[in-house]
């Protein structure tokens, strides 16, 4: 195999892992503790971001405040907080159910989500 073919397999592998609409750069594990506590729920669902989702999104560096207040949540409710909603719903009006790309989350993963935004005062 040419070198020059190789190099291409190897770009196209490292860009077809994340070709969201919805890009934003991962950050090292310095970052993760710099947004702050929270409420033992917010700190559970983040490290579920952290996990699953911060190959293509940033939610792991916000605090529950931001997340909120750009749309990505609702207070205590869950089924209006677009970020759950991709999470485990379906086709409608805020778009498929798509996320995590690399697989669905544990249905306790979801649970802690789930309760995380239930409880929320943010």
């Amino acid at each position: 195999m040419n070198w020059w073919r190789l190099a291409i397999l190897i770009l196209m592998g490292s860009l077809s892992s994340c070709l969201q609409t919805e890009n934003s750069s991962t950050f090292d594990a310095d970052m993760y503790g710099s947004i702050g506590g929270g409420s033992p729920e917010f700190i559970a669902a983040r490290m579920i971001f952290t996990q699953s989702c911060n190959g293509c999104h940033a939610y792991h560096t916000q605090t529950e405040a931001q997340l909120a207040a750009s749309g990505l949540i609702v207070a205590g409710n869950p089924e209006a907080s677009p970020i759950y909603y991709r999470l485990i719903g379906s086709s409608g009006a805020m778009g498929p159910k798509d996320m995590p790309t690399g697989g669905a989350l544990s249905s306790a993963e979801l649970i802690q989500i789930r309760t995380w935004i239930e409880n929320g005062t943010f």
